[in-house]
């Protein structure tokens, strides 16, 4: 729908006339001239020209140059850890004290035949709690469990100096887990 407005209705072109006459000649020429209804049917043809072949028209940003420019990067999958040496023995508390005496016996003297100079590590895990204080309490009774595990060792042959103790907060626990592991 083209509408046309007197000269007088726009004071843009009173202000045109203030530019140099280069820029008041183009301000009448253009957009003025078809807003207004110059008389020259050129000038109508030549602005509604330029109107629609801009119209189809977009800014050129980075996206024509590369599709993917602003989409966040996708990061590939972290390798998969190598699998490390599995736990000799691993006893898990969920249903009460496990009976591990044989167990445990079986796999020291195992360990100690293939190599005498092994070194045990009882990794005493618990499912994080709460509270500090019972996170805390927690960790205290798991490491009295991790201490008779260790001791059954050494009864079973190993030298107090060839354990080591740690003791952890996992979430990936639902209840206190003792691993043996042997390096």
């Amino acid at each position: 729908m083209l509408l046309f407005f007197k000269k007088e209705d726009f004071f843009f072109e009173k202000k045109a006339k203030n530019f140099c006459s280069f820029g008041s000649r183009l301000w009448r020429a253009g957009v003025a001239g078809f807003l207004v209804g110059c008389d020259s049917a050129g000038m109508r043809f030549f602005s509604v020209f330029c109107l629609i072949a801009l119209a189809g028209c977009h800014l050129v940003d980075e996206r024509d140059f590369d599709a993917n420019a602003e989409k966040p990067p996708k990061l590939p999958a972290p390798p998969a850890s190598p699998p490390g040496p599995g736990a000799l023995l691993t006893l898990n508390y969920a249903d009460g004290d496990p009976d591990y005496a044989t167990k445990l016996a079986q796999s020291v003297q195992r360990a100690l035949s293939v190599k005498p100079g092994v070194l045990f590590t009882v990794q005493t895990l618990v499912p994080p709690a709460a509270t500090p204080d019972a996170q805390a309490a927690a960790l205290i009774a798991a490491a009295g469990t991790g201490r008779e595990i260790a001791e059954a060792i050494a009864a079973d042959g190993a030298d107090s100096g060839q354990i080591e103790l740690a003791v952890r907060a996992d979430p990936s626990v639902h209840a206190k887990e003792v691993r043996v592991f042997v390096h």
